[in-house]
């Protein structure tokens, strides 16, 4: 113990070039992953009938308009829809259109889309992200997928209704460099090493 206390300036010295190569590691390998993302409503509206006088000749029947707020358990398959063949297809097609330059893979329009809920405790309301590398990207594939998507879902449903509630975000760094975790871990790891050395 007094060899290990007497060589504390060699555990520190160590740590501390441990701590620089990883914040040097964080900072080489980091690649920022930005986010862009916007709120939709998808309700169900339709009529029912609140008085039915089908029992007297000529008389009128009464309805209602009700709304339904879809919820949680429909988000699968609204996810299944957006990731879909052909609406993937689609946003590649009008990327395509706006850029012929441009190589998204069908792959990578797929699996940088997602949709959840905006709270599990609020019925309709729902997100929808893009995460991608590429920032241009992003801005763009939301806005074909607000152009193409509603349209699509309501092919499927005709009664479903969809309303912007808040517009595509501008894309955002979405991950952290990781930088200072890094450092903390090389100090740790380079300060056992040295103290199991002694």
């Amino acid at each position: 113990m007094k060899n290990l206390i007497s060589k504390i300036w060699a555990i520190l010295l160590v740590g501390a070039i441990f701590a620089v190569a990883g914040l040097a590691i964080a900072k080489a390998t980091y690649v920022e992953v930005y986010s862009s993302e916007m709120t939709l409503s998808f309700m169900q509206t339709r009529m029912v009938i609140v008085k039915d006088y089908s029992g007297r000749k000529d008389a009128p029947v009464e309805y209602e308009e009700e709304t339904t707020f879809y919820g949680a358990s429909d988000a699968l398959r609204y996810q299944f829809l957006l990731k879909s063949e052909e609406m993937v297809g689609k946003i590649q097609n009008k990327l395509k259109e706006a850029d012929p330059n441009s190589q998204y893979s069908a792959g990578m329009i797929e699996n940088s889309l997602g949709i959840a809920t905006v709270n599990e405790g609020i019925n309709g309301f729902f997100k929808i992200s893009v995460t991608s590398t590429d920032k241009a990207y992003c801005e763009k594939a939301l806005e074909v997928v607000l152009e193409e998507f509603p349209e699509y879902v309501s092919s499927f449903d005709s009664t479903l209704s969809i309303k912007v509630i808040k517009s595509p975000s501008v894309p955002i760094v979405y991950n952290a460099d990781g930088a200072s975790t890094k450092a903390v871990y090389g100090f740790i790891i380079g300060a056992l090493i040295v103290a199991f050395i002694i």
